[in-house]
């Protein structure tokens, strides 16, 4: 059976009216035979958990905190959504998909789905398998994903941060922290960077993109998960201010750069 075979006839977007599930909800609907189900609990549904529950494929793109997807969980599960034989699939950058999983009935249907953003345009999606996640799920997910023009990259050890912000979260860190000390300055620790190993964005600047709050909260989920995590992965206090401060970056026009 080819991926096109396989393609859900509707997928519930829970979170769509955010940045990556907005992302991810637009790619979606250009999947032919794919009817798209936005639901989030700020406004921006097409039909509430009504809806949601026709779909045989849900994508939950809420922020990244285990306590607000786990009371996503509880209502998907409430609402008659989880049924047998649909897919759960977490957005998580970087929380574990075993620790997921075990808050779902059906922890053989959940897997984790990372997209980057913005969504569409990033061609790759992080597939994450937790303990329990069936062949059959990891099967219809990378489906999904090729359906989508994305490229699956199979994560086989679910650890705290994957492989993207495993790598991505200590060196932007590492870059705050290269300011706090006074090493450099904002637009040299960037520019030397940009220009010396030619990455399209500083990592300050890519701070910023992703949002200062993600950032701090994937730091925090390495520190915690990972062998030797206090001395390796300990957030940047001045990552810290900065989100004490309410400066996230892009989407509160101000992070460490100021934004129209």
């Amino acid at each position: 059976m080819s991926w096109r075979q396989t393609v859900p006839r509707v997928v519930g977007v829970v979170g769509a009216a955010g940045q990556m599930g907005a992302g991810i909800a637009e790619v979606l609907e250009r999947v032919a035979g794919c009817r798209v189900v936005r639901h989030d609990i700020a406004g921006g549904s097409t039909g509430g958990w009504e809806a949601v529950r026709e779909a045989e494929f849900i994508i939950e793109a809420v922020p990244e905190s285990l306590s607000v997807k786990q009371s996503v969980f509880d209502v998907l599960e409430g609402a008659g959504c989880l049924r047998d034989g649909v897919v759960l699939a977490s957005n998580t950058s970087s929380i574990s998909i075993t620790k997921l999983a075990a808050l779902t009935p059906r922890p053989e249907q959940f897997i984790g789905m990372h997209f980057f953003n913005p969504v569409p345009r990033m061609e790759v999606v992080e597939v994450v398998c937790g303990l329990q996640t069936s062949a059959a799920t990891l099967a219809r997910t990378e489906a999904l994903a090729q359906a989508m023009g994305k490229q699956p990259a199979r994560c086989v050890h679910d650890s705290p941060g994957f492989v993207s912000n495993r790598v991505l979260m200590p060196y932007i860190n590492e870059a705050v922290e290269t300011l706090r000390e006074g090493v450099a300055s904002r637009d040299d620790i960037d520019r030397i960077m940009k220009l010396g190993t030619r990455v399209p964005m500083g990592p300050l600047a890519l701070a910023d993109f992703i949002g200062l709050d993600t950032c701090l909260a994937i730091m925090r989920v390495l520190e915690a998960g990972l062998p030797g995590g206090g001395a390796r992965y300990k957030p940047s206090p001045l990552l810290v201010k900065y989100v004490d401060a309410g400066w996230l970056g892009r989407k509160t026009k101000r992070g460490f750069y100021e934004y129209p």
